[in-house]
């Protein structure tokens, strides 16, 4: 009777083992189609701004009108006020802003439920005029979004991916990295003063992995890039740059 009963243990352990091991499978292929999924429906917005004038040259702007490549895009989603790319990098992503940080969390740029969501403004910003244009995206696991932010830790990185293209509708817009830092939870800092804009670079200054060429000062116009950072509970992994063209 006690080896029955042992076998029977066995037998259900076994039986456990098998349904999990069958569980994460399903889910391992689930992850893996909606990843490409998702990558599929962001190379199709990329391609949509893949536009040229009839001389093959770049757009030009024109002030008070949605630069050309972003005019479809626009048509598709309202919500939508820029680009944003890093070349050399799979990072290339239409920029949403919302009255309401959570939405784009867990929505796409065509307004259905992803869990990658989308790249988007804090609801603060002033993205066509403001000095100070915060963005946010997750830091997928398949590498997607804003995961490819954290190979700035390593400073050789850095030296090669020191400019980051972000494009209003309205304008083309360069900048370059100040600051890389880690954090807890991070919040939209009002930096309106040049005490209080002094006050935030000698705080980001300070915590930054390592020196930047540029430095900063009152009066020019800073990116923030915001994503999670697991090497900390509510952390945050930031990249500053400043607009120089």
């Amino acid at each position: 009777m006690p080896s029955d009963k042992k076998k029977k243990i066995i037998c259900v352990i076994q039986k456990g083992l098998t349904c999990l091991m069958i569980i994460s499978v399903c889910y391992l292929l689930w992850y893996q189609q909606d990843s490409r999924q998702s990558k599929e429906k962001y190379e199709r917005l990329v391609s949509m701004t893949d536009i040229e004038d009839v001389n093959g040259s770049d757009q030009e702007e024109t002030s008070g009108h949605i630069l050309e490549n972003y005019q479809s895009l626009y048509q598709v989603n309202q919500d939508m006020v820029g680009w944003i790319e890093i070349e050399d990098t799979d990072l290339s992503y239409p920029v949403v802003q919302t009255k309401n940080n959570s939405y784009y969390l867990d929505h796409d740029f065509d307004k259905a439920q992803d869990r990658h969501g989308c790249i988007f403004a804090d609801q603060k910003c002033d993205v066509d005029s403001g000095n100070h244009i915060m963005l946010y995206g997750h830091h997928m696991k398949d590498g997607s979004m804003f995961a490819s932010l954290e190979d700035y830790k390593e400073k050789d990185y850095y030296e090669q991916h020191r400019r980051i293209k972000f494009d209003t509708l309205y304008e083309t817009r360069t900048y370059e990295v100040v600051a890389v830092f880690q954090t807890k939870a991070y919040a939209y800092p009002n930096i309106d003063s040049e005490k209080a804009f002094q006050a935030y670079y000698d705080r980001i200054r300070e915590a930054a992995l390592y020196p930047a060429q540029l430095s900063v000062e009152y009066g020019d116009q800073l990116l923030t890039l915001v994503t999670c950072s697991y090497q900390m509970e509510e952390g945050r992994f930031i990249i500053v740059a400043k607009r120089v063209e």
